[in-house]
């Protein structure tokens, strides 16, 4: 099924449609920042409901005119007994730190845990992290204090600057669920146009389709993630090359994760010629098998008149006229039957 993403915000979509279909693939980000080692395929990952950030954002000034947040929380999920939460930044409005203290705290009074023998409240702050997609360079990790009369509590979350990994990278450290964004540091040459004479963008569009399918190949990564990251892929090209021509945009934008989707086509023909194959086996096979009684019922009435005939005092070629088969026949039945 084609993913379908038509939106205002397609850089946040790409970003939340992952969560939906791959959260596992978040593991190996978080083990990149935090320097956790989970193991994709034995992390507990639970999503976190955004719909409750929804509600909780009604209640600030985060809102348009018609009282519809302009922005909730990207990811919250639960690894391992930790809750982590996950923002998408694509543009630097000086918004995210306000965003992440509004839903960092709301998360913990959310997973907070009352001790009823003790009355004891124990509130812990998630671990949060922002991708920055048009990031070349980490920059100073986001700096909140919370304070409580002369107490205070320093926090930093660190960001990861999606544009500082080379496609090597991306594919060797697992950074998969990054690869859709990968492009975007050719966004402003393809917004003056020096981008479609850029020979680097045309080689870095053949390396990712080649690793792409690579990656296609691995029984670790599911193939319909692969397709997923090749549309998304797709979707990204189409915004950053939005003020390209249209055939020639049209062109980029196949390109990226063309082969991958073409891998795809050829695979869905190939099981359903497979599909195809064995159901005409099955019914060959049936319509034989049914075919085969009917005539051993046909040659069992044959074969019990020829003997009964033969008994009766009938000749062959009597006993052939009245069958209606030739006496040769009747001669084999009587030397197969008769002893």
């Amino acid at each position: 099924m084609k993913l379908v993403l038509n939106s205002p915000t397609p850089l946040d979509d790409v970003f939340r449609t992952e969560g939906e279909k791959m959260k596992e693939w978040f593991i190996p980000i978080i083990n990149e920042v935090y320097g956790t080692s989970y193991k994709v395929s034995q992390a507990t990952i639970l999503m976190q409901p955004n719909e409750q950030m929804h509600e909780a954002a009604v209640d600030t000034d985060d809102v348009d005119q018609k009282g519809i947040p302009k922005k909730i929380t990207d990811m919250s999920i639960l690894v391992e007994g930790h809750v982590y939460h996950l923002e998408c930044q694509s543009l630097e409005d000086g918004t995210i730190v306000i965003r992440l203290v509004e839903y960092g705290l709301y998360l913990a009074v959310r997973n907070a845990n009352l001790d009823k023998k003790t009355g004891v409240l124990d509130v812990n702050l998630p671990r949060q992290l922002v991708l920055y997609l048009r990031r070349r360079e980490a920059g100073k990790a986001v700096e909140v204090h919370y304070r409580y009369d002369d107490q205070q509590i320093r926090v930093l979350i660190p960001g990861i600057p999606v544009q500082k990994y080379s496609i090597r990278e991306l594919f060797e450290k697992k950074l998969y669920l990054l690869i859709p964004y990968y492009m975007m540091r050719y966004e402003e040459q393809f917004e003056t146009g020096a981008g479609l004479e850029n020979p680097r963008i045309r080689e870095d569009l053949e390396e990712l389709n080649q690793r792409l399918y690579s990656l296609s190949m691995d029984e670790e990564f599911p193939f319909i993630y692969v397709r997923y990251l090749a549309e998304l892929s797709q979707t990204v090209m189409k915004h950053i090359t939005r003020k390209v021509e249209k055939e020639k945009r049209e062109g980029l934008v196949k390109s990226m994760g063309g082969t991958v989707l073409e891998l795809e086509t050829d695979r869905i023909l190939k099981i359903g010629e497979e599909r195809g194959e064995k159901r005409g086996e099955e019914r060959g096979e049936k319509r034989g098998e049914e075919r085969g009684i009917l005539i051993g019922e046909k040659r069992g009435k044959i074969i019990g008149r020829v003997l009964s005939m033969h008994e009766d005092g009938h000749s062959v070629p009597e006993i052939a006229n009245r069958v209606q088969i030739t006496t040769k026949e009747v001669q084999n039945i009587l030397m197969t039957e008769k002893f």
